[in-house]
C-alpha cells in the first residue's frame, strides 16, 4: 500500500467540530483516522486526567470506525471521553477490515503500516510526538494493532519515535495464539462466521466468505509467529484485556473467553457479548468504570507493565518507616508478577534479587510461576524454579503450573517441574489433571513424564472423560498408545475395561 498523499491526508485528518459523529458515515468516508474530539485549551484541569494522551480506537473484522463504539441509545464513549479524561485527544481508524483479513499476512502489514503513516501525519510538531498514544482495539483489531506495534518497533527510520510513545493496550475479546495453530486457526474461523456471516442473507456471499476463511486459515501460521514477537516488544507497555461474558445468539461457547483473549491485566464485562463488549449506554455503566480506571492508569503510570523502571519511581512516601517496607514490597511484588507475565526476564531477576517474593499471587490466585507458564515464557519458569518457587500453587479455576506447562511443547519444563515435587493429579475445577491437557495437545513425551511420576490415567473430568478419550477426540495418536501401553503394564483387568478404545 502507497503512502496516502498530502492531500488524502488533510481530508482525513481535518478537525472535525460537530457533534455528529454519531451519525452513520457514507462508505466512502468510513476509511482513515478519524479525529473524535481535540481539546480546545490546555487548562490546569486538563492535568489532572489524560493529560498528553492520544487515544487510537481499531475496529474489528466487520466492525465500523463509529458503530463498533456507539451503543443502540446513541452514545458513544469515545467520542465523549474528553468529559472524563480532560486533555486527551481521541482517533477512530476506519479500514475495510473484509480487505484486510482476506488478503493473508500481506493485506495486514498494508493496513498496519497505513495506520502508522496516519498516526505520524497527525503529530507533526515535536511536543505533539511527545504525547503518549494509547490503543483501543475490538477483536480482530487487535491483530493489526500488534502488527502495527512490530512495525514501529522495527522501522524506526520510517516512523520515528511512535514507538517510544505508545504506552498502552487495550483489547475488547482480541483472540490470543494458543499452542497450536489449528486452535488459533479454529477460533479466527468461528469469529468471521459469527460476526460477518451470522445472517442467513449474509451467507449468501459464498465466494467472500470463503476466500476469507481460507485466508485465515493460511494466515493462523503466522499470526502465531507474530504473537511470538508481540511477546517480544511489549515491555513497558499497559496491557489489558476486556472480555465477553455473555454468549452471541445461537452460540454455545465464547468467541473469546478469559483462556483465549488474556493479554496483562483481564477484566471480564458481564452482560456483553462479542459484538456488544465495546458499547455502553453512558460512563455511569460498571464496565465504562472499568474501562475509564484502566485510561487513567496509563495516564498517570500506574502500569504494572512498566515493573524493571517504574518500582522506584511509584514509590511514595509514606508515614513512617514500616509503612514505606510495605509499600515497596508491595510494589515489588507486583511488578515481579508484570515481569513474568511479558516475559521480561532481566526486570525479574532483578527483583527478585531485591527480595520481590516469587511466590506472591496476583487477584486471580495467579502466582508468577503460573503466569510463566501460562505464557509460554520456559526462562522465565526455569529462573523462579531455581529460586524454589511453589509448584503447587494454583490459580482460581484450580490450574496449576503444570497444566499449563503440560499443554504446550516443553517437555523438558514439564519434567523439571514434576521433579521439584509437583503433583502430577492436582485436578482444576473441571476435574482435568495435567494429564488430560497432555493428551488434548499431543504431547507424548509429557504424557510419559507425568505417567512415570505418578498420573492417574484412569481420572476422568467433569465430562467424564479419561485423558485416553480427549487423545482420541484430539486425533493426537502418539498420545493414545503412551496412555494404551501405560494402562497395560499395569495389569488390572478392571483398569483396562475402562480403556475400551483402539490405538
Amino acid at each position: 500500500m502507497d503512502e496516502p498523499t498530502q492531500s488524502q491526508i488533510n481530508h482525513l485528518l481535518q478537525l472535525e467540530s460537530s457533534d455528529e459523529f454519531d451519525q452513520v458515515r457514507p462508505r466512502s468516508e468510513q476509511g482513515g483516522l478519524f479525529c473524535m474530539y481535540v481539546p480546545e485549551s490546555r487548562t490546569s484541569e486538563a492535568l489532572q486526567y489524560g493529560s498528553d494522551v492520544d487515544i487510537v480506537a481499531v475496529h474489528g473484522l466487520g466492525g465500523d470506525p463509529y458503530r463498533t463504539w456507539q451503543h443502540e441509545n446513541g452514545f458513544n464513549w469515545l467520542q465523549r471521553l474528553h468529559e472524563e479524561l480532560s486533555g486527551v485527544r481521541v482517533y477512530t481508524f476506519g479500514y475495510e477490515s473484509g480487505m484486510a483479513f482476506s488478503g493473508g499476512l500481506k493485506g495486514l502489514n498494508d493496513h498496519a503500516r497505513y495506520l502508522l503513516y496516519l498516526i505520524k501525519r497527525a503529530r507533526p510538531s515535536y511536543a505533539e510526538q511527545k504525547r503518549k498514544v494509547v490503543f483501543v482495539c475490538h477483536g480482530m483489531g487487535g491483530l493489526l494493532v500488534k502488527q502495527a506495534l512490530l512495525l514501529a518497533n522495527n522501522e524506526r527510520g520510517i516512523f520515528g519515535s511512535l514507538q517510544e510513545a505508545i504506552c498502552g493496550i487495550l483489547f475488547f475479546s482480541t483472540p490470543r495464539a494458543g499452542a497450536r495453530t489449528q486452535d488459533y486457526e479454529a477460533v479466527l474461523c468461528q469469529m468471521a462466521d459469527a460476526i460477518v456471516f451470522h445472517t442467513p442473507a449474509e451467507k449468501l456471499m459464498e465466494n467472500f466468505r470463503t476466500t476469507l476463511l481460507e485466508s485465515l486459515r493460511n494466515i493462523a501460521e503466522g499470526l502465531s509467529e507474530l504473537e511470538d514477537q508481540f511477546r517480544k516488544c511489549v515491555q513497558g507497555i499497559h496491557l489489558s484485556s476486556f472480555i465477553e461474558k455473555s454468549l452471541l445468539p445461537d452460540m454455545s461457547n465464547m468467541l473469546v473467553d478469559e483462556y483465549s483473549g488474556r493479554y496483562g491485566r483481564l477484566i471480564p464485562l458481564l452482560d456483553h457479548d462479542h459484538r456488544q463488549i465495546c458499547k455502553h449506554p453512558s460512563f455511569a455503566s460498571p464496565g465504562m468504570g472499568n474501562i475509564l480506571s484502566e485510561l487513567r492508569d496509563i495516564a498517570q503510570h500506574k502500569s504494572a507493565a512498566l515493573a524493571g523502571s517504574w518500582v522506584p519511581a511509584l514509590v511514595i512516601e509514606p508515614q513512617d518507616e514500616s509503612a514505606a517496607v510495605k509499600t515497596a514490597a508491595s510494589l515489588r511484588n507486583e511488578a515481579l508478577l508484570r515481569a513474568a507475565a511479558t516475559g521480561n526476564i532481566r526486570a525479574l531477576e532483578r527483583l527478585i534479587d531485591k527480595g520481590a517474593d516469587f511466590n506472591t499471587s496476583n487477584s486471580q490466585s495467579e502466582t508468577a510461576l503460573l503466569l510463566a507458564c501460562q505464557y509460554g515464557y520456559a526462562d522465565i519458569a526455569l529462573r523462579l524454579l531455581d529460586a524454589g518457587a511453589d509448584v503447587n500453587g494454583c490459580d482460581i479455576r484450580g490450574k496449576s503450573p503444570l497444566h499449563f506447562a503440560s499443554g504446550r511443547s516443553d517437555s523438558e519444563l514439564a519434567l523439571r517441574i514434576l521433579n521439584q515435587g509437583a503433583n502430577p493429579n492436582l485436578a482444576d475445577k473441571s476435574s482435568s489433571t495435567p494429564l488430560h491437557c497432555a493428551a488434548e495437545y499431543g504431547n507424548a513425551a509429557i504424557v510419559k513424564h507425568l505417567l512415570d511420576h505418578g498420573a492417574n490415567c484412569f481420572i476422568r473430568n467433569s465430562l467424564d472423560e479419561l485423558p485416553a478419550r480427549i487423545a482420541r477426540k484430539s486425533h493426537q495418536l502418539e498420545a493414545m498408545r503412551v496412555l494404551h501401553s501405560h494402562a497395560q503394564n499395569l495389569n488390572q483387568e478392571s483398569c483396562l475395561q475402562l480403556y475400551h478404545f483402539e490405538p
